[in-house]
């Protein structure tokens, strides 16, 4: 059953990575664009340092989802050397959508 799975969680990992790409470009422009105390909020330490944030999470993601998929490549039909690495996408998914979104 897991050989049947393991397609689609680095698909879901790939679906991750578009939705929190897109939540942090919409963060940036939020931020960039309301001002709050005279200041852009883009200059706020806490904004920038949460943009930061959001973004070293989903470049991590996205070098596991990478290098779990070139895995799988190398192994063609035996996921079992591999089965770590696609737990480890299956368990980052939202943990990742957490960070970037919330």
């Amino acid at each position: 059953a897991q050989v049947r799975l393991s397609g689609g969680r680095i698909h879901y990992g790939m679906r991750t990575i578009g939705i929190c790409k897109r939540s942090l470009d919409l963060m940036c422009i939020r931020a960039q664009s309301r001002t709050t105390q005279g200041t852009k909020l883009a200059q706020k330490q806490m904004t920038q340092e949460k943009v930061s944030e959001s973004w070293m999470a989903l470049e991590q993601f996205k070098l596991l989802v990478l290098r779990t998929a070139w895995l799988i490549d190398q192994n063609p039909g035996d996921y079992r050397g591999v089965r770590k690495d696609i737990a480890a996408v299956k368990i980052m998914c939202p943990q990742v959508i957490d960070i970037v979104v919330n």
